[in-house]
């Protein structure tokens, strides 16, 4: 080896030693940190739910007032994806009610203001979900009332009637669960994160 190749080699060795534990370092303190972030934003999402849950003098308000939690779902889905390969994010689960208000929110908003403006008007479920002050005994079921409320206000906003369907039942299931035992209410990643992009492409 020439003493100029030979110089060029012992640079090489220098560089590497320098850069290739700074990209280390890098790689680590960007999962570090964005486990920190997305850790944040998973327990305010799962918080705001909680707290939804817990208000017990109404069961559904206005589409607008849940755009925050929307927002949050849909920031800690995207979070997961970045972080989905650091051994910490085992630890996190989104609120398996996500993409419920993220539908509620978005693509149903329209029909919910509308059924919202039809309390009062001797429509029993409709009181049941959306009035202030309803006592509630047990857990209300209401499957077929609003699904005849929806078609019949909303019918011409095209809604996909089995998901809308679908949405609900979850929100159902995940009120009266929680209202009835206080369990924690969680499920697999992986469902929520495709029902939370499907809605998101929609």
């Amino acid at each position: 080896m020439t003493k100029g190749g030979g110089s060029c080699f012992v640079l090489w060795i220098c560089l590497a030693m320098i850069t290739i534990p700074f990209y280390v370092f890098r790689a680590q303190s960007y999962i570090f940190h964005g486990k920190l972030g997305c850790s944040s934003v998973f327990h305010e999402a799962n918080g705001l739910i909680e707290k939804e849950l817990n208000d017990t003098r109404r069961i559904l308000k206005s589409p607008n007032y849940y755009s925050n939690i929307s927002k949050l779902c849909q920031e800690a889905d995207k979070c997961s994806h970045v972080i989905k390969n650091s051994v910490e994010h085992s630890g996190l689960a989104l609120s398996h009610l996500c993409p419920f208000f993220i539908f509620y929110n978005g693509p149903f908003s329209t029909c919910g203001d509308r059924l919202i403006s039809k309390i009062g008007q001797n429509n029993s479920c409709i009181d049941v979900i959306f009035r202030s002050g309803i006592e509630l005994n047990g857990c209300p079921q209401w499957e077929n009332c609003l699904n005849e409320q929806i078609e019949s206000t909303c019918d011409d906003l095209f809604l996909n009637s089995t998901k809308t369907t679908e949405y609900f039942t979850i929100f159902q299931e995940g009120f009266c669960s929680w209202n009835s035992t206080s369990l924690e209410i969680e499920q697999e990643e992986l469902d929520t994160s495709e029902e939370i992009l499907e809605l998101s492409e929609a």
